[in-house]
């Protein structure tokens, strides 16, 4: 199953806001990708075990050659439910969705995988306090579904 990007699923009565920000160069990430802001003010891809993430991108980086492009990006409400994929980095591909994961607090890990590449997952393997940035909160695909659909909440970091 294609991993799912990171999407908006069940939005608070305000709704999901999209804002802009100020891309930073050579931005070539995926809708629903995570951001972060930079050490320079403008917004990236975010990296390994993300911290302080500033919103998910409602489009695809421009890859400029120059900052200051405006990108679109969604708030990680904590009160809105996300829709995205579960697998595992420790044998990316192989990972399944599990009821036992329900109320479970996992990391994000941007996948390598052929065809993947750029699409962002909940890892099962990051459970770890420090690597937690989701709770899943329900399955949408029925368990033992290889990276199956998952609805979860983003934690505050």
């Amino acid at each position: 199953m294609p991993i799912e990007r990171f999407a908006a699923h069940l939005n608070s009565y305000m709704g999901t806001p999209q804002r802009y920000g100020l891309e930073a160069a050579a931005q070539t990430y995926g809708r629903g990708a995570p951001l972060v802001i930079n050490d320079a003010g403008h917004l990236e891809e975010a990296g390994t075990d993300p911290v302080g993430i500033q919103g998910f991108a409602a489009q695809p980086g421009a890859n400029n050659a120059t900052a200051g492009a405006a990108t679109a990006f969604y708030d990680p409400l904590y009160d809105d439910e996300y829709i995205g994929s579960v697998d595992t980095s420790a044998a990316e591909g192989t990972g399944t969705s599990a009821q036992t994961q329900v109320g479970e607090r996992f990391g994000i890990t941007r996948s390598a995988q052929a065809g993947q590449v750029g699409r962002w997952y909940v890892d099962t393997n990051k459970t770890d306090i420090a690597d937690q940035r989701v709770e899943i909160v329900r399955l949408i695909d029925a368990a033992a579904t290889i990276q199956g659909r998952v609805a979860f909440k983003w934690i505050a970091t």
